[in-house]
């Protein structure tokens, strides 16, 4: 692979990451409202950093993992000569840890789903935070995927 590709690839593997780890931590993960008409009383509530320990966990953990594919991605962007065997290596640390991020923001989702469903809430939304983490997720895999795959077929 010419190292002006792959270092797109990294690239675009560290803007994915960036911005998956600025829309968890800055924004909201999920939100709901309800209106009680026979009280005349208006919730809202949103789940993000902040909002309650457990979430506040959860998230800071999935913006860890992008964190390190961030990490990773600028490290071999810096670097003058590349060991394909280290690349290799991180790309598949990386793709785990994409898959990890979007399978943490995918069950963090569904639970809220869920508990909305059964307190029949009036209003749901799935908000930037989720996205952020779940694209940037997928977004990585891919990247890192196509960057083992050209290493595949460099030999």
């Amino acid at each position: 692979m010419k190292k002006s590709k792959l270092k797109t690839y990294l690239a675009l593997e560290a803007i994915a990451s960036f911005i998956g780890i600025m829309l968890l931590l800055i924004d909201d993960f999920a939100g709901f409202y309800h209106y009680d008409y026979y009280n005349k009383i208006r919730i809202w509530g949103f789940v993000g950093l902040g909002n309650g320990v457990l979430g506040s966990v959860l998230i800071l953990i999935g913006a860890l993992a992008l964190l390190f594919s961030l990490y990773t991605s600028i490290r071999y962007l810096r670097m003058k000569k590349i060991s394909v065997q280290s690349l290799k290596k991180d790309m598949k640390r990386v793709m785990i840890s994409g898959i990890f991020v979007s399978a943490l923001a995918g069950i963090g989702a569904l639970v809220f789903i869920i508990t909305n469903v059964i307190d029949e809430t009036q209003e749901w939304w799935l908000d930037s935070g989720f996205y952020g983490a779940f694209i940037g997720g997928i977004l990585i895999i891919i990247l890192a995927k196509i960057i083992l795959n050209k290493l595949k077929t460099k030999k």
